[in-house]
């Protein structure tokens, strides 16, 4: 049985009692047991996560007001976050495409050389042409 099926006749009284017609009393008593102890669980997980959701907001406000005592704004800290040469680390530069392929329907095909070749360049090298000849000069 697929989840979703499982959660539609979950949902629906009448499907689930014919879906349960033929389960003795002791089974359905287990089950009744094992969705209950599911859910406390359940309520513990979202207590515990609703918890920590609000022990970081506390945290983050906390912070804010410290950057704002000391007369610091969060674009301050953005700007400190950059390395030595004043790149952001967190940004890369794109690579120049390195090879060009103009496949049989006049489609521009681009390869910086880097990784597994495109399907388009793959087929060309393997009808024995050689990199060299889609280098872009």
């Amino acid at each position: 049985m697929q989840n979703e099926e499982f959660i539609k006749i979950a949902l629906h009284r009448k499907r689930l009692k014919a879906a349960l017609k033929n389960i003795s009393l002791t089974d359905l008593e287990k089950i009744i047991s094992d969705l209950n102890e599911i859910s406390a669980e359940r309520a513990i997980e979202i207590a515990a996560q609703e918890a920590e959701i609000k022990q970081k907001q506390a945290k983050i406000e906390e912070m804010k007001a410290l950057l704002s005592k000391e007369g610091l704004s969060l674009e301050d800290l953005m700007d400190s976050s950059s390395d030595d040469n004043g790149k952001n680390t967190a940004s890369r530069s794109s690579v120049s495409p390195k090879y060009r392929l103009i496949d049989e329907q006049g489609h521009e095909h681009l390869w910086t050389g880097r990784g597994r070749a495109p399907k388009a360049f793959q087929a060309y090298l393997n009808q024995g042409h050689s990199k060299e000849s889609l280098l872009i000069k």
